[in-house]
């Protein structure tokens, strides 16, 4: 294809995303999920059907412009660098801001129990003291309240996200946001937003094409389920892409694909680096698997394995020892993390079946095993220098996914945002699949999953996965 016919290819790309942003914008505000009985499902599964449709339409074209850029990665005939992270960094920002104010949590109520956390903070008591049931002894027709999902449990959300929280009820105006959701959601697409920030200067500063940053930073997931539902997984992503970057500068160099750089040096950023590890793990748990991968990047120094270490153990003390001290112990977070990893399943592509086959117990230790087995793989790699940490935690996330019992929508996004750096068609496709997830409101009361949904999901994923597989094989083949 001549320069001419791929320039006008790539406008002709921009202007189609454009117009299934504007279709998927409007189906996300006519999305209405009725919560009370599974005879509304079909009503709900009737308001989800242009937002699928919407979420269709943007990752195809979002393929077509991954297509583009995999064939001529470092050019592409895109526009200057400069003139494409303004346009990179504004289509996701005025696209986050409209639905932020124009529409309301549909998909999942997760958001409500945030502001009953953060007010509970912002008001001096401990969230983990008491689930939100023995407040309305107190605080009857309490609009938050009323909305908070497992109100007989107490909160299973860390430190980190406790602060976060906290900070945002404080700064919600009463007057104008009552309900406190637009001030949550807002916080979170700011954050969405650094995180873009951060994958176009990572893209920059190796050398690759900054367009690579929209399959995030365009993407209807991270539309839908930060900038819509208010996901707080956002604040684990950013601390994550900034541990990463941290680890870039403690190493020294521009890392483009592997190897740990020199030894020494890199003091500051090695504290960096652990400061936002332990942050992030005060978030989700699933980036503490990392820890071990990180500390494999840098061992080229030991005085910045030392420092990162420290930081980190320090970091991780100062989050979680004031709430352990102010409860007295952390029991009740303990059992609401039994409740939610033994006795809830949604929406598992292996633990699930296993477990109904063979028992929890079994299910969980042969999961074990091939999580161990892709860790030692994924070690093995970084050690040759043919991985590197983007690498390496998009592998290890995907298959902690792949093996969980319990993965919604917004758990991928700790997955979607490497591929920008390092592209992974089993995460693409799965990028575009997990949404049939939510076929779950066609039976609000049951929350069950039909077999046939978990076929359409999971199926592509595996083709995906098992392509993935075969060009290793053939890659290892040919260099061997």
């Amino acid at each position: 294809m001549n320069p001419e016919r791929q320039r006008r290819l790539w406008h002709q790309l921009l202007g189609a995303y454009l117009g299934a942003l504007s279709c998927f914008t409007w189906a996300l505000h006519g999305v209405a999920i009725d919560r009370e009985s599974d005879a509304d499902g079909a009503q709900n599964v009737a308001t989800l059907m242009p937002y699928w449709f919407g979420h269709a339409l943007m990752w195809v074209v979002l393929s077509a412009l991954a297509w583009v850029l995999l064939s001529k990665p470092d050019d592409a005939n895109c526009p200057a660098r400069r003139r494409g992270v303004i346009v990179i960094l504004a289509v996701a920002a005025i696209a986050r801001l409209i639905i932020v104010f124009t529409t309301t949590p549909q998909l999942s109520d997760d958001i409500w129990r945030y502001i009953h956390d953060g007010r509970t903070l912002a008001s001096h008591t401990n969230p983990y003291a008491m689930p939100p049931d023995e407040w309305f002894a107190t605080m009857y027709d309490d609009p938050i309240l009323d909305r908070v999902n497992h109100p007989n449990l107490t909160t299973i959300y860390q430190p980190t996200s406790q602060l976060v929280f906290g900070l945002l009820w404080r700064a919600h105006p009463a007057s104008i946001d009552p309900l406190t959701h637009v001030t949550f959601r807002l916080g979170f697409v700011l954050l969405d937003l650094a995180v873009v920030g951060m994958l176009l200067l990572y893209l920059s500063r190796i050398g690759r094409n900054v367009w690579w940053a929209v399959l995030y930073a365009w993407h209807p997931l991270p539309l839908a389920e930060v900038a819509a539902g208010g996901h707080q997984d956002v604040i684990g992503l950013a601390l994550l892409l900034l541990c990463f970057l941290a680890v870039s500068n403690a190493l020294g160099r521009k890392d483009r694909g592997g190897g740990t750089g020199g030894s020494g040096g890199g003091g500051a950023s090695s504290i960096a680096a652990g400061v936002f590890f332990a942050a992030g793990c005060a978030v989700k748990p699933i980036v503490g698997p990392l820890a071990l991968p990180l500390a494999w990047a840098l061992r080229g120094g030991v005085r910045r394995v030392v420092f990162a270490t420290a930081a980190a153990l320090a970091t991780g003390t100062a989050l979680y020892a004031p709430f352990v001290i102010w409860t007295g112990d952390m029991e009740n977070v303990r059992q609401v993390m039994q409740t939610f990893t033994v006795h809830w399943r949604f929406n598992s592509p292996v633990h699930t079946h296993l477990a109904d086959w063979l028992g929890y117990t079994v299910a969980t230790s042969i999961v074990g095993v091939v999580f161990a087995g892709v860790f030692v793989t994924a070690i093995y790699q970084l050690h040759h220098a043919r991985w590197d940490v983007w690498r390496v935690a998009g592998a290890l996330m995907l298959a902690m996914l792949l093996l969980s019992s319990t993965v919604y929508p917004w758990y991928l996004l700790w997955v979607l945002v490497i591929v920008p750096v390092r592209f992974s068609i089993t995460t693409w496709v799965w990028s575009m699949t997990i949404v049939a997830s939510y076929y779950v409101w066609s039976r609000p009361v049951a929350y069950e999953l039909p077999a046939w949904v978990l076929i359409v999901e999971y199926v592509p994923v595996a083709a995906a996965l098992f392509w993935t597989a075969v060009r290793a094989w053939i890659g290892r083949k040919r260099r061997g």
